[in-house]
């Protein structure tokens, strides 16, 4: 059940007191005397409440441990224990004369009695009115001190001086260690690019072409009793080596009489300067024809031509192959730099072709052109290692040779160099000089301890006895018109610029 808890104090009377329970809303009143000091411990104070209480329709419990407030609250069948949790934990049941209390005459009291229990209780008013005035002035002041702790708030920027470190080291690359280490050593990582270009270069060999035909006459001899027909294209040719091939260029017939010869046109079979034979050397004729006729050239061939042109040669190919290769690598580590970034270095001595995706080359070999055109789609691979690997291992050796009481200014390391010394090597060599800015170290918690209180213009005063300034600190309050940094260290934020 809602309980309403009126808590008493040593000031109260019995008009504050019923004052107090008028608040209540509740169906139960518990009202709390205080631990030290007599109050309200008359009869009639308790029976007011109880009168109270009634008027206001709820049901009254005490908690005291006053035998004089007991005893009265007992004949007026209050109940009363001792603490507010044993109240509310038990049933409050009220005797036998709890419901007739209103009815139940008062004790008839005099004229005088009267007076004097008037007279009292204004003196209780009067005597407890310094005490009232004390708690209101504690109240105040520790409202003041309070704001004094939590209204005003500032912030203190400060830079530090600063000192540069600088350290020369060697760094071993190695691919078989997974993270940069104490000692000096990174790890390695492999990338690929896909580059294609396309070279020209003038062609340095000679192909001789056959140009113009050979011509010449034949002379044919009827060796029969029977007349021959030579038709047109009729092969004939030459016993030497290599041996060269004519074709007669009209038909013609030889009679077996007195005339049994004719001359006949012939021209070589192939173009060329092969065709130009001498005088009495084609002697042969091709099918059945040759058995019956005899073939002989009176007077040398002529008027073969071969014309002689431009060819690439192998030679020509390997010269501009491997200058293609040179540029497709110089765009390889150009590609691999722009894909990689500034995180990242190549090992410029470990850049390769693994493979060539495809090779067009015009014209083909053997083939006649004044130049040669080449293109090849290569895929080259390359080592690399981690600029922030090489960062992490020169802040290593950086911390390790710090001065005393200094430390790193964040985001200030930087490598100025970066070479690497042995190329080819499995295990790859670096020299790496690193520098960062350093200051002397400070602690937060301390700088603010030395801080609480201070005068503005004595900040700088203060920080200088520790540390070295590079300017004077600047101090912004709020408000702006406090005379003093706050004294609570949570009020005080410092920014080092």
């Amino acid at each position: 059940m809602k309980t309403h808890i009126v808590q008493l104090e040593r000031d109260d009377d019995v008009v504050s007191a019923r004052d107090k329970m008028m608040w209540s809303k509740a169906p139960r009143i518990l009202i709390v005397w205080p631990r030290r000091g007599r109050v309200l411990n008359r009869e009639i104070d308790v029976t007011l409440i109880k009168r109270q209480s009634q008027k206001l329709g709820a049901q009254l419990a005490l908690v005291t441990f006053d035998d004089e407030v007991i005893m009265y609250a007992s004949e007026l069948g209050i109940p009363s224990f001792s603490s507010v949790s044993e109240a509310q934990r038990k049933v409050w049941r009220s005797s036998r004369r709890d419901n007739d209390v209103v009815n139940r005459p008062l004790k008839k009291w005099t004229l005088q009695e009267l007076r004097d229990w008037k007279s009292s209780t204004e003196k209780t008013s009067v005597k407890n009115a310094p005490v009232r005035l004390a708690a209101f002035v504690i109240g105040v002041m520790a409202v003041l001190v309070l704001g004094l702790f939590l209204l005003p708030r500032a912030t203190v920027s400060f830079q530090l001086a600063e000192e540069v470190q600088t350290v020369e080291l060697s760094v071993l690359a190695n691919p078989e260690v997974p993270a940069p280490t104490v000692a000096g050593v990174i790890p390695v990582s492999k990338t690929s690019v896909i580059v294609e270009g396309q070279d020209q270069i003038a062609a340095s060999g000679i192909l001789k072409l056959s140009d113009k035909y050979a011509e010449g006459e034949v002379e044919l001899t009827n060796l029969t009793d029977e007349s021959v027909l030579v038709e047109a294209g009729t092969i004939v040719l030459t016993l030497t080596e290599p041996v060269v091939r004519f074709q007669t260029l009209k038909s013609v017939t030889i009679s077996a009489d007195e005339e049994n010869t004719a001359i006949v046109k012939i021209q070589a079979a192939v173009p060329g300067e092969s065709g130009n034979v001498a005088a009495d050397t084609i002697l042969a004729m091709e099918g059945s024809s040759g058995l019956a006729l005899a073939v002989s050239n009176l007077t040398p061939t002529g008027g073969g031509e071969d014309r002689n042109v431009p060819m690439p040669t192998e030679q020509d190919l390997r010269r501009i192959s491997d200058r293609l290769l040179t540029s497709l690598k110089e765009s390889a580590r150009l590609d691999l730099e722009r894909m990689l970034g500034e995180s990242k270095v190549i090992m410029a001595d470990t850049l390769q072709v693994v493979e060539v995706i495809a090779e067009w080359q015009e014209p083909k070999p053997g083939e006649p052109g004044d130049v040669l055109t080449l293109t090849l789609q290569v895929v080259y691979e390359a080592q690399y290692i981690e600029r922030d690997d090489l960062e992490e291992v020169a802040a290593f050796a950086m911390d390790a040779s710090v001065q005393d009481g200094f430390s790193a200014v964040p985001g200030t390391l930087q490598l100025t160099s970066v070479r690497q010394s042995n190329a080819g090597a499995e295990i790859s060599e670096w020299q790496v000089v690193a520098e960062r800015k350093v200051h002397e170290h400070w602690q937060r918690d301390a700088v603010i301890r030395s801080l609480l209180g201070a005068k503005p213009d004595q900040v700088g005063a203060i920080l200088a006895t520790d540390y070295q300034l590079a300017s004077p600190p600047q101090v912004r309050l709020q408000p702006e018109w406090w005379p003093r940094l706050p004294y609570l260290p949570l009020r005080i934020q410092l920014e080092e610029k």
